[in-house]
């Protein structure tokens, strides 16, 4: 990995407010342990992070999102989020590799793993959450269990053609600045 300069600073600074954004525009779902949850398209910018900035990443999609659950309202995900992000570009990172011009099949396989790791983390936390809070009986904890793991799956499923979508357009926009420049 390259020494961590100004422009990593701020391409950080860049998809953590993109990751931000994104995240606000949210569909809030009803939460026993938080009161709400929310299914957001910011994984598909901590995609395109990860595969701009590799493991650097981690600091945009984790900014981006914790900020996120504090204005939406979810500090309570604030510790999940942090260590499930995270984890989500390491991953994505590990499978695509460091070629910045991975083929499709690789590309899709590392934010179709991301998103299963974000759909179970999520649901395990929100299970614990619920148990631990005593808030209801296995039974129904159990119930609900299933119903958390389905909305974190959409937004996995939601997030991984998004975030190919915008992977490929950020890569076809900089192979032609690039040469533009070497152009001049």
């Amino acid at each position: 990995m390259k020494r961590f300069g100004t422009h990593h600073l701020t391409a950080c600074a860049v998809y953590a407010t993109m990751v931000y954004a994104v995240t606000l525009i949210s569909v809030k779902i009803p939460a026993p342990a938080s009161g709400q949850g929310y299914i957001h398209l910011g994984d598909a910018f901590i995609y395109a992070a990860a595969a701009m900035l590799s493991y650097y990443a981690v600091f945009s999609a984790v900014i981006g999102s914790i900020l996120a659950d504090l204005t939406l309202g979810a500090p309570v995900y604030m510790p999940a989020t942090a260590v499930i992000k995270a984890l989500m570009v390491v991953v994505f990172v590990l499978i695509r590799g460091r070629d910045k011009n991975a083929g499709a099949v690789r590309l899709i396989a590392a934010m179709s793993a991301g998103a299963l790791l974000m759909a179970a983390g999520y649901t395990l936390y929100e299970f614990a959450l619920v148990r631990l809070g005593g808030m209801m009986s296995a039974e129904a904890a159990k119930s609900y269990l299933l119903v958390i793991l389905l909305f974190n799956a959409i937004q996995g499923a939601i997030s991984v053609p998004l975030g190919y979508v915008i992977i490929r357009a950020v890569n076809i926009v900089a192979r032609r600045y690039r040469r533009e420049r070497e152009g001049d």
